[in-house]
């Protein structure tokens, strides 16, 4: 799996499971089969928030994630995307709250300096 860490000031740029905004994650998902880390970072951010992405570089590699600090290209969307997910910027605190709080909060103590 792979995830886009994408930073605006205090905010990250998130995504909500199908249907449930109250569950925040970092964009990203599952690599295709033969499909790079980079490729699959900007493809889920792609499918996510209509964003394209600019892997910039591989902040964290774990047993089944790989995080990459992403720079935007284009803007993300914002608000329910096609596939029913919420896109929003949120801060740390609220990514760490939540179904998904003790994932985001290992992962943001991996990643952040």
């Amino acid at each position: 799996n792979v995830v886009a860490v994408i930073q605006d000031g205090d905010k990250f740029l998130a995504v909500s499971r199908k249907d449930k905004p109250e569950e925040l994650g970092l964009p990203g998902g599952a690599r295709k089969w033969g499909e790079s880390e980079s490729d699959a970072v900007k493809r889920e951010l792609l499918e996510e928030t209509e964003a394209v992405g600019l892997v910039a570089e591989r902040l964290y590699t774990g047993e089944t994630t790989s995080a990459y600090f992403t720079e935007l290209a284009t803007s993300p969307v914002l608000g329910t995307n096609k596939e029913g997910a919420l896109v929003c910027w949120a801060t740390r605190e609220k990514l760490e709250s939540g179904p998904f709080g003790a994932y985001n909060k290992a992962l943001f103590k991996k990643i952040l300096k």
